[in-house]
């Protein structure tokens, strides 16, 4: 429903700037009364809805992380983020998981099968979600970028107006990417600490 909200936000300002309207003009009356200019911007959205449906996880974390190789945050849980987090005594780390791996794969492959432990948490849980949703809202802007952004070209009245769509749009992937790498690192983090509080 989030994502939703997104993708139909980015289409009513896409199509405000493809008609010159402001904000306070911007009815949805007005905007049937002008399907014709809405029709295309509204298709390439919902391609972009689609489209960011097709992606795999690994794609969408290449995105987030701007990695090719081992993008998944749980790559570098040991080895990158374990020592970021006063939470965490690595004395009861390495009691209960030495020698930690240090390959990316083994790291991440160490790390789900804690997740898999402490996956019915709230903590967990509420962090997971926050995590998926940045993560695909991020995507989704990548999507609007490519797609809006070659339609506007051809509907957009002036090229400020395309700069205008193309910053906005930007910005939204700045910020949802730092969330979403934020989310992760607290994600990863959380479910190493609840792991090892716990008693052997």
């Amino acid at each position: 429903m989030q994502l939703f909200a997104a993708l139909a936000a980015n289409l009513a300002l896409y199509y405000a700037l493809v008609k010159g309207l402001s904000f306070s003009e911007f009815k949805m009356e007005t905007a049937t009364a002008h399907l014709s200019a809405l029709l295309p911007g509204g298709l390439a959205v919902a391609l972009c809805g689609i489209l960011n449906s097709q992606l795999t996880y690994l794609q969408k974390a290449r995105i987030v992380f701007l990695r090719w190789r081992d993008p998944l945050p749980g790559c570098r849980a040991f080895s990158h983020y374990v020592a970021k987090d006063p939470r965490i005594d690595m004395k009861a780390v390495r009691a209960k998981w030495s020698p930690l791996p240090k390959g990316a794969q083994q790291q991440n492959a160490l790390w789900y099968r804690i997740y898999q432990q402490e996956q019915g948490t709230e903590a967990v849980n509420h962090l997971n979600r926050h995590w998926l949703f940045a993560r695909d809202y991020a995507s989704i802007c990548v999507l609007l970028l490519i797609a809006l952004g070659a339609l506007g070209i051809y509907q957009m009245p002036s090229a400020l107006s395309w700069f205008v769509f193309v910053g906005i749009v930007l910005t939204q992937f700045f910020f949802a990417r730092r969330s979403a790498v934020n989310h992760a690192e607290r994600f990863i983090l959380t479910v190493i600490a609840q792991a090892a509080a716990k008693p052997n």
